[in-house]
């Protein structure tokens, strides 16, 4: 058959879920947190850039 989702044992977990599929480590949580943090900080800045120096305004 093709087109069917996997199966998955009964006793896996979350963690050993995200572990499997999405090779996440629990361990690598706070590096995590901290890429998502630097992003989020990056993206307001330059949104921050944008609104002083860029004229948005038709005339």
């Amino acid at each position: 058959m093709t087109g069917v989702p996997p199966t998955l044992p009964s006793d896996l977990t979350v963690k050993g879920y995200l572990e499997d599929v999405f090779l996440m480590k629990h361990s690598e949580i706070w590096k995590n947190f901290g890429i998502v943090l630097g992003i989020i900080v990056v993206t307001r800045l330059l949104g921050l850039l944008a609104l002083r120096f860029v004229n948005h305004q038709k005339k």
